[in-house]
Order: structure tokens, then sequence, then C-alpha cells
């Protein structure tokens, strides 16, 4: 869920994974004229602080072409914003987070026929910079 919960608080071991599903990618997640990023950074405030930093983690959507192709076969070509990439992890990394995964679905050999390698050397590049 991304709202926070309000009557319960984590147990032991229960942490943070945050992953925003349904922000617009054309724009970091940080772009406040984005009605849908800004909720979504919202949420991630409000989650924090009920879960604290500690152990938590980002699964990001940057690498999914199902959601990008509407979860619909064949997968169209990923629309891989560096900068847009670049500026949310850098946002996850100034609030604390170690842990930022993406989604790589339907990276398959029907995709490499179709449009070649996905970016993966481009997202392990900005990722080294965490």
């Amino acid at each position: 869920t991304l709202d926070p919960p309000r009557a319960v608080k984590p147990g032991p071991g229960v942490f943070l994974e945050f992953a925003p599903i349904e922000r617009t990618y054309e724009y970091p997640l940080t772009d406040d004229s984005v009605e849908e990023n800004r909720y979504h950074v919202q949420m991630l405030y409000e989650l924090l602080e009920l879960f604290g930093e500690r152990d938590a983690q980002v699964l990001e959507y940057w690498l999914d072409a199902s959601r990008f192709s509407k979860w619909r076969r064949p997968a169209k070509k990923l629309d891989f914003k560096k900068e847009v990439v670049a500026s949310d992890i850098a946002f996850y990394s100034q609030l604390g987070f170690q842990f930022i995964t993406s989604f790589g679905v339907c990276l398959d050999k029907d995709y490499f026929a179709s449009y070649g390698a996905p970016p993966l050397e481009e997202y392990g590049q900005l990722l080294r910079h965490l």
C-alpha cells in the first residue's frame, strides 16, 4: 500500500519497501508540477516517518517493459530517461535509502530481437553513485 497504515504500527522485522507503480516516469519523482509524483513523494515521507529508514528499500519500475506496455505483449521499447533515473536515485539516496532496485520485466529474447539490449548497463552505472 502507498497510504501509510493508521491503525497499526510495524512489528519487529517489518521494513518499508517503496514501489511507486502509479507515478509518472516522464519526469523525476520530485517534479512538483506532476500531481501523481507529488502524491507519491508525500506518501513516501509519511511512510518513512512510520517505518524509519532502517532496512528500507525502493523497488522502482524504470526497467519494467511490461508496465510501459500496459501489461500487453509484445512489449514496447523502454523509454529509459537517464536524467529521470539519476534524479530519482539521488533523491532516494538523500533520504537514506541504501537499497534501490528496479523490476526488469519482459526483457526477454523477444525484447532483444526487437530493440537490442535494454539499458541495464546505464542503470548499473547510475546506481554506482550511491
